[in-house]
């Protein structure tokens, strides 16, 4: 087994693993809230659940930022190695957009499960104008991690699945049209949640398609863990 293989291996398993993590902590977090995903749509009600959810929230978002970000890693220098043949001039820039989205978004979590635990724990035992300050540092921390760090990883995730499904069309057709109808997707949705145009229907749509991307995940980790080659013309695995 040379070294490319282990690596292709490295890269399809670290992706295929992500995806139960990255669910399994939207979940937990979904089931932290009892199921009303509706009150992220007013962060500050967060602060209101007792007893405190600092503790669990913490773990949480520390497990989604491997299974969102950190480890499709290996993934993103797999197909930077894979394919930049097939387009020297445009591949670097679609890696550099893969790992912007997987930096910045990384960037969103640490916010998250470092800056606003201990918020939850000293807003309840807090007096009435403390609890005032603390509810507007928490809104504004959570807004600069979704409508900051998250937006721009997914406009800069959106360059990355664009780029890949131009470049894949040729070879893996309904995957590389599923990943530019990603791309896509992510790009206007990130766009309104950085804008926060409509907050209930762009926090749906950034369900949606934080959901799709992991269907996405999970198909390249196959596809990549089969050996892509296999599926390709002589030409293109030649390449």
């Amino acid at each position: 087994m040379n070294n490319d293989t282990v690596f292709r291996r490295i890269a399809a398993m670290s992706a295929i693993i992500s995806v139960p993590l990255s669910l399994g902590a939207s979940f937990a977090l979904l089931s932290t809230l009892d199921f009303d995903a509706g009150i992220v749509d007013n962060p500050v009600d967060l602060l209101m659940f007792d007893p405190p959810i600092g503790g669990s929230f913490q773990i949480i978002e520390f497990i989604g930022m491997f299974g969102y970000y950190l480890l499709l890693l290996p993934l993103v220098f797999y197909l930077h190695n894979w394919l930049k043949a097939r387009n020297e001039r445009f591949m670097p820039l679609c890696t550099l957009g893969g790992l912007g989205y997987i930096i910045v978004g990384s960037l969103g979590s640490v916010v998250l499960f470092s800056a606003l635990p201990p918020l939850f724990d000293t807003y309840p035992q807090a007096p009435a104008e403390d609890q005032m300050a603390i509810a507007a540092a928490f809104e504004a921390l959570f807004d600069l991690a979704v409508s900051g760090f998250f937006a721009l990883s997914f406009i800069l995730g959106s360059i990355w699945w664009i780029g890949l499904g131009l470049i894949l069309h040729a070879s893996h057709r309904f995957l590389g049209i599923f990943s530019i109808v990603l791309g896509i997707g992510l790009l206007i949705d990130a766009i309104g949640t950085g804008l926060q145009v409509e907050a209930d229907a762009v926090m749906s749509a950034l369900e949606a398609f934080t959901f799709l991307t992991q269907i996405w995940v999970l198909w390249m980790g196959i596809v990549v863990l089969r050996g892509p080659g296999q599926n390709e013309s002589p030409n293109l695995a030649s390449s």
